[in-house]
């Protein structure tokens, strides 16, 4: 997993409000055909717009649903709070914050 640390936010720049709930559209990444392993989860990011987002999740969310409690973007940093037990497919997430990973000063991000 990515090294991030939270940032307070109650606004982003697509007017997404911390603690709003969104559907997450889970997607795992297979590493063949043959074994079926799942290697690395994508999804529909709210935030970005991206409907193939890379996450900082890797493996088979639903092994270990209490580990997997949330998930963030790697193409924008936003993190989700999964609120229900289910992993893939659709789900029901809260938006808690964005992601900054640690060697960046918040002052070397984008506006």
């Amino acid at each position: 997993m990515a090294n991030f640390f939270e940032i307070p936010t109650t606004l982003n720049a697509n007017h997404k409000r911390v603690g709003e709930r969104f559907c997450l559209k889970i997607k795992s990444e297979l590493c063949c055909e043959q074994c079926g392993k799942i290697t690395h989860n994508h999804f529909e990011c709210p935030m970005c717009g991206d409907d193939y987002a890379a996450s900082d999740a890797y493996g088979d969310l639903s092994e270990d649903p209490d580990f997997y409690h949330s998930i963030t973007c790697e193409e924008c940093g936003a993190r989700f709070k999964f609120l229900n037990s289910e992993r893939y497919g659709e789900n029901l997430a809260e938006f808690i914050g964005i992601a900054i990973k640690q060697h960046r000063k918040p002052s070397q991000l984008k506006s």
